[in-house]
């Protein structure tokens, strides 16, 4: 999972993105079909999704009027859902931050992984999951001043 920069800006979009390879030897056969990634978000402090006090929600965009798909296909460059062995497909989740804070987005990555030696297709499932940490861009406050300071003594709060 890549998050540009791992931080957000409280009210505005950013991108989440979730990238699988198929570790597979060359030439071995082992491909996946149908490959998705599933998004979960965190949910505020009454445990519901969905109920206006969640830290984050997908995106709504001109494409998505009411929010981001929670699955979106892992696709290659040309758009395929198929994971060759030492191929690599990614998908990208547009991600809203409306709560300042540091929170965890999981993913459930899911396919049909077809196996020569068995002659057929069965399931495969794999987690992966990452941390954003969401930023207030209209007022950030650093303050710093010595480790020690004695009673009486005046000191600057600006060290350069």
């Amino acid at each position: 999972m890549i998050i540009p920069g791992n931080i957000a800006y409280l009210n505005q979009f950013f991108s989440v993105l979730v990238v699988t390879t198929d570790t597979g030897p060359s030439g071995s056969g082992l491909v996946v079909n149908n490959a998705r990634a599933r998004i979960s978000l965190p949910t505020g402090p009454d445990g519901v999704l969905g109920s206006g006090d969640d830290p984050l929600r997908l995106a709504h965009t001109q494409e998505y009027p009411s929010g981001m798909p929670t699955t979106l296909s892992l696709v290659d460059t040309s758009g395929k859902d198929v994971l060759p062995p030492q191929g690599t497909n990614q998908a990208e989740f547009l991600v809203e931050g409306l709560r300042e804070g540091t929170h965890q987005l999981k993913f459930d990555i899911l396919g049909d992984l077809f196996v020569p030696a068995l002659g057929k297709t069965v399931p495969v499932t794999g987690v992966a999951a990452g941390v954003v940490q969401v930023k207030n861009p209209t007022f950030n406050v650093i303050l710093a001043h010595p480790d020690i300071v004695r009673e009486d003594e005046p000191y600057s709060m600006l060290r350069r």
